[in-house]
């Protein structure tokens, strides 16, 4: 009779994902090596116990293909031989592939001609992981101010000069997800045009009368006759 004694458990070891390992996009497969040479089978599950599969292994390298969840996940891989040694090895890693939501609220200025010289942008953002809300305006010369906080976040810009303003806010999270709102446009104007008339002069003749004027303002792009 010939027979062979085997009390040695299967050596496992994961590689992909990593232990304590933070992801911004899905996780579709466990990688993991196995040394033994009378391989019966191996057996994959979840955290939430929604997969419990048994599949086919071998000695060398594997993979297994599972989804996963936002959040905190724990899967682990079961490998037992033909003698019914096993092992089990577990990794633990932290999804989160969700941009965070942000969005201007009231009474925030909106993409407007004032003759106001404030502009009051006030933000709202949500994450399950949220860390920092920015607003920022800023003009053709770049970024004027700055302002970082949480959720909600609002302030006044005040004092300002004439000019062309640019106005957005962005909310990022603790993996790295940035997410802004639209970029509105504001253009402060508190001074009036002026205007000077040359003509006509005098007693005119006609039905049809031509006016000649000179117009000057702060901001000659943006004014109409």
């Amino acid at each position: 009779v010939t027979f062979n004694v085997d009390l040695t458990n299967p050596e496992l070891n994961i590689t992909h994902p990593i232990e304590g390992g933070n992801y911004t996009s899905q996780v579709l497969n466990i990688n993991f090596s196995i040394n033994d040479t009378n391989i019966d089978y191996c057996q994959f599950t979840n955290n939430s116990w929604t997969s419990n599969i048994t599949f086919s292994c071998a000695n060398g390298d594997n993979n297994f293909s599972s989804n996963n969840l936002e959040g905190n996940n724990t899967w682990d891989i079961i490998v037992v031989d033909q003698a019914g040694n096993s092992n089990i090895s577990s990794i633990t890693f932290f999804i989160d592939s969700i941009l965070p939501f942000i969005q201007f609220v009231p009474i925030t200025t909106i993409s407007r001609n004032q003759t106001e010289n404030w502009i009051f942008a006030n933000v709202s953002a949500s994450d399950t992981n949220l860390d920092t809300v920015s607003i920022y305006l800023f003009n053709a010369s770049g970024i004027l101010n700055m302002t970082n906080g949480t959720s909600p976040l609002s302030i006044n810009f005040t004092e300002l000069v004439e000019g062309i303003y640019y106005l957005n806010a962005s909310a990022d999270d603790t993996i790295g997800h940035i997410n802004s709102t639209e970029t509105r446009v504001i253009i402060i104007d508190t001074t009036a045009p002026t205007i000077l008339l040359n003509g006509p002069n005098g007693f005119i003749n006609s039905t049809i009368v031509n006016f000649t004027f000179n117009i000057s303002d702060n901001l000659q792009d943006y004014f109409t006759c």
